[in-house]
């Protein structure tokens, strides 16, 4: 029993390594759209969280990204 114990420590410490952040990148084309503001939104606590937002005015292709 004693031998198992070293064993589930170094486990739990490889296991709590920081996995790096990635970038999330969220593309495309609202067709019809002249002139408004598209959000992305995450659901945080049952909320909706603005995370980024962007003014369209003409053109409806957009690209906006955010670290989840």
């Amino acid at each position: 029993m004693k031998k198992i114990y070293p064993l589930f420590l170094i486990i739990a410490v490889l296991g709590c390594n920081d996995a790096p952040v990635q970038n999330t990148t969220v593309n495309g084309i609202v067709k019809g759209l002249q002139k408004g503001t598209l959000y992305l939104q995450k659901v945080e606590d049952s909320l909706f969280v603005s995370v980024d937002s962007l003014e369209v005015a003409g053109n409806g292709n957009f690209k906006m990204s955010a670290y989840l």
